[in-house]
């Protein structure tokens, strides 16, 4: 499987922040963005059963897998 690079626009606060996060909290977070983008991009995410649901009471609920947080595809943590 070929690796394909993606552009996150994030907000320059975001970038400055000094946070303490760990690796998976990093994680989550850009996948939350690149979500948020490909959502209003229009983008379907069929392929890794992400979802963005809308309720409403303008609640979004979000769902993504966990292997989608792990490194890489040789990671399969998430399997046990």
């Amino acid at each position: 499987m070929a690796i394909v690079n993606k552009d996150l626009i994030q907000s320059y606060i975001m970038t400055t922040a000094k946070y303490d996060f760990n690796v998976y909290e990093k994680r989550i977070i850009y996948r939350l963005v690149e979500m948020a983008q490909g959502e209003l991009q229009g983008i379907k995410f069929a392929d890794n059963c992400q979802k963005i649901e809308h309720d409403l009471f303008s609640c979004v609920n979000i769902t993504m897998p966990i292997a989608c947080l792990l490194n890489g595809e040789d990671d399969k943590n998430y399997a046990r």
